[in-house]
């Protein structure tokens, strides 16, 4: 809904009221705050290139995911605040304010990046149980769950912290293990990540859906995510350009795409898009 009222939405112009467009959470106007590790910074680029970004959406981030190892949050009074330092500095930086403001809906990139679990030295010559790898100690699935959820504690302890005082909130997934990950110069099988990865998601996403937030995940595709963005590319040319795509535009979108897949960046692109489609699906 636009901010004066007007019925029109998203996808529709106001009315011809040409008001800004801001969206409502249970009635109240509010803004769509992203932030968390440093993944966000892709998910900037991404939504200024879909031209998606406006004045009733910000993303910015907080700092580091080695943070996400420390007990970064606190409740003071009603409000959650951030408390360390970087986050503070960032958090006073992008919304003048220490704590998360309950007027507005918050995004928060974290949980989902198993990083920290997939670097550990033990999987030089350690693996999961349930790949049966001859030559490598088994893991069981317990201790990985422990790992997991050990590593996972102080990211849930925030959320569970954001909506106890009544924050609405939703997490973004983090992208999955590249291939030029570390950890394989250090001998670590190609399929080792990839297993810890899913136990890693699952396990966040069953904690997230038992405390009521929605998790905006990765699409199944993006097992191959640059052929599947190069094909949701050219359907919105078509859809926009239905007498045929022009020659400079079709070049321009060759070039980007390019950059994209160069940069591998595909999964965040792939990420705001269905951000986008889950904010308009729910008129906001």
């Amino acid at each position: 809904m636009c901010e004066n009222d007007c019925s029109g939405l998203l996808e529709k112009s106001c009315g011809g009221c040409a008001h800004p467009f801001v969206p409502r959470w249970l009635g109240v106007v509010a803004m769509i705050r992203i932030c968390g590790n440093s993944h966000v910074a892709a998910l900037t680029e991404g939504l200024l290139k879909i031209g998606q970004q406006g004045a009733d959406m910000q993303i910015f981030p907080l700092g580091s995911g080695a943070v996400e190892e420390t007990d970064f949050s606190a409740v003071r009074g009603s409000d959650v605040h951030v408390t360390n330092k970087t986050f503070v500095e960032n958090m006073r930086r992008f919304t003048g304010r220490e704590h998360f403001d309950k007027a507005d809906i918050w995004g928060i990139c974290m949980g989902s990046h198993a990083a920290r679990v997939i670097r550990h030295p033990m999987w030089a010559d350690s693996a999961p149980a349930a790949l049966r790898m001859a030559g490598k100690r088994p893991i069981s699935a317990g201790l990985l769950a422990a790992m997991v959820d050990a590593d996972q504690r102080y990211v849930r302890q925030f959320l569970e912290r954001l909506k106890n005082v009544g924050v609405a909130v939703f997490c973004i997934s983090c992208p999955p293990p590249r291939r030029d990950n570390p950890c394989f110069k250090r001998g670590t099988p190609l399929k080792v990540p990839a297993h810890i990865d899913g136990v890693y998601r699952s396990r966040f996403g069953a904690w997230a859906e038992g405390h009521g937030i929605k998790v905006v995940g990765l699409p199944p595709e993006t097992v191959a995510p640059d052929g599947y963005l190069r094909e949701l590319t050219e359907a919105g040319l078509k859809t926009h350009f239905p007498d045929g795509v022009p020659p400079k535009v079709a070049a321009q979108a060759e070039k980007e795409l390019r950059f994209i897949a160069d940069r591998k960046i595909a999964h965040y692109f792939l990420t705001v898009r269905d951000i986008v489609a889950y904010a308009r699906s729910k008129d906001i």
